[in-house]
């Protein structure tokens, strides 16, 4: 799926689809009922989660939340064996998984959820990742904030383990909270990468517990690894929401034409929100990222302070892309492109080239859509 999405890669599609098909049909065969969650879980789970973070909360390397993740995965597949279906006219499957995904979403709220969640930062966020609650936008949002303040009542700690965290970052930042996804990621102490980097790691370790000299503890538990991709998703996280590259979001992407890097999104989204300055201050006041396309090169520098907020773009011939910028009480309520305006009391200024629209969200920023080219936008 990721050729396809990140290369424009139908033939993978094609290639793929069968053994994918017989795959998810397979997982299905070991549901209860129709429409269900499969049963059993595994021996990995939500793999290796820190221990000692919150009351109530398992930890360790081995089966934690493994049925929610196995049911996770599988929607996952369902889902894109759906997608893939549409493109390539199978028009009975694609309906049928549709249902399927519909009817198995509703099984893994029904049996997982209670009135405070799902009972840890990783279900939650797999919850939110599956959009298991978009229908209702309040219910969305409280689950957004319940497992935002967990972080807080964790003295801003995760508590998610390698499959936990992939989502967790991501899901919090889409979701208006990068606030709390940048206090997990940033914490200075255990469990956290900056507890790594205080007993000198130069690489990311297995697991989050231990010291340079014994990771993992001592004795029979001294087996883990120095040098772990473990937890790397965070890459993806800092490059997507701290710099702010990424894809535009699948639904987008669905559209003919927005795949391969054609469609782009900017947005530095720990730069929006109430807690935006503060933020800023927390990340020095600047970050960058790039990216190799096949389409050429995308690159963002953005820099914050007292003064606003300056961001340069560029974007890849044959690319488009939808750029978010920050306006509001942090930084300012106007924005322009070397100068020239393009936001002012609260509308879009036409008359820039390459930027064609704009539009305020709900949050108060602002999307600009713009064309290929290298771009200089201010906030004050």
């Amino acid at each position: 799926n990721w050729l396809w999405e990140y290369f424009d890669d139908e033939a993978a599609v094609a290639d793929f689809y069968d053994p994918v098909k017989a795959h998810v049909a397979y997982m299905t065969a070991q549901a209860p009922a129709a429409g269900a969650c499969p049963n059993g879980g595994s021996d990995w789970g939500d793999w290796c989660p820190p221990c000692g973070v919150a009351p109530n909360v398992s930890c360790g390397c081995g089966g934690v939340d493994d049925k929610h993740v196995v049911c996770f995965h599988y929607l996952s597949a369902v889902r894109i064996l759906a997608t893939w279906a549409r493109a390539l006219g199978e028009a009975d499957d694609a309906a049928a998984f549709g249902a399927l995904f519909d009817s198995v979403e509703a099984d893994f709220k029904a049996a997982f959820a209670n009135a405070t969640g799902y009972g840890s930062q990783t279900v939650n966020a797999l919850a939110l990742a599956l959009g298991a609650h978009d229908a209702n936008a309040a219910e969305a949002a409280a689950l957004v904030n319940l497992t935002a303040a967990s972080i807080g009542a964790a003295g801003g700690h995760f508590d998610t383990g390698i499959v936990g965290l992939k989502y967790l970052l991501p899901t919090l930042s889409e979701r208006g909270r990068a606030d709390a996804a940048l206090a997990a990621a940033a914490a200075p102490d255990y469990p956290g990468f900056g507890h790594m980097l205080a007993q000198g790691a130069t690489t990311l370790w297995e697991v989050m517990e231990g010291t340079q000299y014994m990771p993992g503890g001592s004795g029979a538990n001294n087996q883990t690894s120095w040098n772990h991709i473990m937890f790397g998703s965070v890459g993806q996280w800092m490059q997507e929401h701290v710099a702010g590259v990424r894809l535009a979001p699948s639904a987008r992407r669905a559209r003919p034409g927005a795949r391969g890097w054609q469609l782009i999104v900017v947005d530095p989204s720990v730069l929006r929100g109430a807690a935006a300055a503060s933020s800023c201050a927390a990340l020095g006041g600047a970050a960058s990222a790039s990216e190799a396309t096949p389409r050429g090169l995308v690159a963002v520098a953005w820099r914050c302070g007292d003064g606003g907020v300056s961001l340069d773009v560029t974007i890849p011939p044959g690319s488009t892309a939808e750029v978010v910028l920050p306006v509001g009480d942090a930084f300012g309520t106007a924005a322009a492109e070397s100068g020239a305006p393009v936001w002012s009391d609260g509308a879009f200024v036409a008359g820039v080239d390459g930027v064609y629209a704009g539009s305020a969200q709900a949050d108060g920023s602002v999307t600009l859509e713009i064309g290929s080219g290298n771009y200089s936008f201010t906030v004050a």
